[in-house]
């Protein structure tokens, strides 16, 4: 839990510096843009609010009937209703860009068609992000965070004072993304082979994985 309120705190502070250095680093214009893209894909994003809560949930439920591996039965109940929700909002999100552009007057719409998959991987991450909580996997859980808030942070910075400004922004945001999903699915598949390996202590690799098909 500890781990957890310090990853919570220093994203909190990452916030305010990105949001200080953005506004001097930017134009007016820029920053307005910017502002505007991240508080439609903050609006756009609230249908994935409760799928964290749900899939730690889930998760914990999982744990108590004593199954090996929590982590499959709890995608396979809700990782198709997730993933629906996920094409669902980035395929709408696409729809509507040419309307947004015009009601926000973008004179580039690309930087919106740049918000679609941030928006579809925003209804992803509370699934990952869920399984950890309800794992109690709070490390993993922090690291996840501290990299997403992190790429975008330095990222953005770097990027803005490179020129690319709120396209820059916005592909650092996608980037920490990216990352810290990586980083939940890869320590969830090594443990889903170590759970495998404990049910087939004899076993080769190559047998375990024949085994589960």
């Amino acid at each position: 839990g500890g781990v957890v309120l310090i990853a919570t705190v220093l994203t909190s502070a990452l916030g305010v510096v990105y949001t200080i250095m953005m506004a001097r680093l930017l134009s007016p214009v820029d920053y307005a843009t910017l502002v505007s893209l991240l508080s439609v894909l903050s609006v756009a994003s609230l249908p994935a609010g409760p799928i964290q809560t749900v899939v730690a949930r889930a998760t914990a439920v999982a744990i108590g009937r004593g199954d090996d591996d929590p982590t499959l039965p709890v995608v396979r109940e809700h990782g198709p209703r997730i993933g629906a929700l996920a094409v669902t909002m980035t395929a709408g999100g696409a729809l509507l860009v040419p309307w947004l552009a015009d009601f926000l007057q973008f004179d580039d719409p690309s930087l919106l068609w740049l918000g679609v998959p941030i928006l579809g991987l925003g209804m992803l991450q509370p699934l990952l992000r869920g399984l950890a909580q309800g794992r109690a996997r709070f490390v993993l859980l922090a690291s996840a965070s501290t990299i997403d808030i992190t790429a975008k942070v330095v990222g953005g910075v770097a990027l803005a004072l490179a020129g690319f400004a709120v396209r820059g922004a916005l592909g650092a945001i996608l980037a920490g993304g990216v990352a810290s999903l990586s980083l939940v699915l890869a320590v969830f598949r090594r443990d889903t082979r170590d759970t495998k390996a404990r049910a087939h202590p004899e076993a080769t690799p190559a047998e375990i994985g024949r085994a589960h098909v």
